[in-house]
């Protein structure tokens, strides 16, 4: 607030020019204040500002997705995988992954770099649930419980399929002779 006995409009000025703030660094500004009167007398006060993300990224699933087995009956697929534009005003956006339902593949108790589909997923479509963050968050499983501030969640559904042939091995060649041979 500003006030003179003598002057009822001083001049206010400050010393920042608050359209030059990048609003992502979470830097720590300091702003001054100076109020001049009609006779220049003037006075200043000043106050920190710091500037701070709490916006979480936007989010944006790749839907649907369609994952093949490899030939040991696995997949396993990269957060990123999931992801369809996702993005962050302020950040480069981070990802982690989590099926909603557990089986013998994964569990469904943390978040991880990459999901993981089996033959018990075999024509079934597994919702998992891809997390988006605007901070790089720990590598590695994290527990549901970690809070990393400013994520935001998305779900897909992915549908499993087995491409892989069955393999065929023959039984080794034999001979047989035509006294001991029983075509039934």
């Amino acid at each position: 607030t500003v006030s003179d006995a003598c002057d009822s409009e001083p001049t206010v000025t400050n010393s920042f020019n608050f359209t030059t703030i990048n609003y992502c660094t979470g830097e720590d500004i300091t702003v001054t204040w100076t109020a001049t009167d009609d006779c220049g007398n003037s006075s200043s006060c000043s106050y920190h500002l710091t500037v701070a993300d709490w916006t979480p990224p936007v989010v944006a699933c790749d839907q649907p997705t369609k994952v093949a087995l490899g030939a040991d009956g696995m997949a396993v697929i990269d957060a990123s995988t999931f992801d369809d534009g996702s993005y962050d005003n302020c950040a480069t956006v981070h990802f982690k992954v989590r099926r909603m339902d557990t089986n013998d593949c994964q569990q469904n108790d943390h978040f991880y770099d990459a999901a993981k589909f089996c033959c018990t997923d075999i024509g079934d479509t597994v919702t998992v649930i891809l997390r988006v963050y605007d901070v790089p968050p720990p590598s590695g499983d994290l527990s549901l419980d970690v809070d990393i501030a400013n994520y935001n969640d998305c779900m897909v559904q992915v549908l499993v399929e087995d491409k892989i042939k069955p393999s065929c091995v023959p039984p080794p060649h034999i001979t047989v002779s035509c006294e001991s041979f029983d075509p039934t």
